[in-house]
Order: structure tokens, then C-alpha cells, then sequence
């Protein structure tokens, strides 16, 4: 029986810049604040693991059959859709001057912490029309702070529920229900997606946008 060890395997790619053997060796020593944060993820993760894990399904589950569409627009919000499932919600004023791959990030790592139970034992797919982010979703690094806070709370969430993934681009006009959350168009969003649940998953008070530590 696989010890985590496909969710482990996606882990690997060495956040700030140090693998988890590197991180281990590391402690007691003096490490950057980024270093310091990856080991908090890894212990975070050691300390609810109950050595039980389970086989992935044999192939990748890209959008066609398991639909994971995000979005956001650094003005408006962000949103996200699940198959039937799909969220939305606006950005606080204090975030929209923000980097807009930050914002990118965002309903992704929301994404999985929301549906988490859904994509339990799943190997996923992200389809983001924001070309530059599928390198840093796929690599799980990137040199702007704010974006590894994110990073590092997507792959917590992945290890702890067994989840493998990865990004796929595609161009914008292919993304337009995604992009209508995001710009809080709701009546626009149902009108293409009739298939859709009536009402939104609810993000939590805790997941809000005013709520996140981007510190």
C-alpha cells in the first residue's frame, strides 16, 4: 500500500529552493524566512498523516471530464468552476493593487480547500488562462512571496488529501464562464452554464480574502 507516496512525489519540487532532504538537514541552522515556512508546511502535514493513502486513478483527469476552470480579475474578484459546482466572490480593496498572478492563485488554493472531498484520491487538472501561472502551479515555486504563501497552502491541501496536480493553459476567450465570475457577472455565468447548481458553494468566513495571513 503506497505510504502517501504519489502525493509526496508532487511535493518534491523544491519551493524556495531546497528539497525536503535539504529542508531536514536545515533545521537548527539559520534559513530564510521561505525556508522556514517549508518546513512548517511539511510538519503541518507530517503531524495529521495516518499512513494510509490510496492507488490514483490510472490516467490524468484533464477538464473535459473533471472541470477545474478559475479565474480572476484584479479590479473585480475571482471565481471558479467544478463541474456543477462554482464560487465567486469579490476582492477586498486592499487586494486589488496586488500582483495579478497572486490573484490568479487564489481561487485556485480556494479551489482546493472548498472541494477538497471532491478531488480526494484524484489526479487534477487547474485550466487557467493566465500563462505564466501554469509554470509556477506546476513547478510549486515562484520568487514573489505572496504567491508561495498560496503555493504553500495548495500543496498542504494536496498532501492531505492525496491529490496530484497540475496547470493547463488555454486562451481567454476559451475561459469566458470562469472569466464571468470573476467579474461578478452571475446572470451572464448561468446563461452559459444552464448545467450549473443554482446557488454558489459558500466560501467560509475563514476562507475569505480579508481573512488569509499574507504575512
Amino acid at each position: 500500500m503506497k505510504l502517501y507516496i504519489s502525493a509526496c512525489y508532487i511535493a518534491l519540487t523544491p519551493f524556495s529552493g531546497c528539497t525536503p532532504s535539504q529542508l531536514c538537514s536545515s533545521i537548527g541552522t539559520r534559513n530564510s524566512k521561505g525556508t522556514k515556512h517549508d518546513i512548517t508546511v511539511w510538519l503541518n502535514f507530517l503531524s495529521t498523516l495516518n499512513g494510509r493513502s490510496f492507488f490514483h486513478h490510472d490516467t490524468w483527469k484533464i477538464s473535459s471530464f473533471i472541470e477545474l476552470y478559475t479565474d480572476a480579475a484584479g479590479s473585480k474578484g475571482y471565481g471558479a468552476i467544478l463541474g456543477q459546482h462554482w464560487f465567486f466572490g469579490p476582492f477586498p480593496e486592499t487586494w486589488q493593487s496586488f500582483n495579478i498572478t497572486f490573484l490568479e492563485v487564489f481561487p485556485i488554493a480556494l479551489a482546493a480547500r472548498l472541494w477538497s472531498r471532491h478531488l480526494s484520491n484524484r489526479c487534477i487538472v487547474f485550466v487557467t488562462d493566465n500563462a505564466a501561472l501554469v509554470s509556477i502551479i506546476n513547478q510549486q515555486t515562484s520568487k514573489h512571496k505572496l504567491v508561495m504563501i498560496l503555493i504553500r497552502d495548495l500543496v498542504l491541501t494536496s498532501l492531505r488529501n492525496n491529490i496530484i496536480f497540475r496547470a493547463r493553459h488555454i486562451p481567454g476567450l476559451n475561459n469566458t464562464r470562469a472569466d464571468c465570475l470573476s467579474r461578478l457577472q452571475i446572470a451572464r455565468f448561468k446563461e452559459l452554464s444552464p448545467q450549473a447548481e443554482d446557488l454558489p458553494t459558500v466560501v467560509p468566513e475563514n476562507l475569505l480574502p480579508r481573512s488569509w495571513s499574507l504575512t
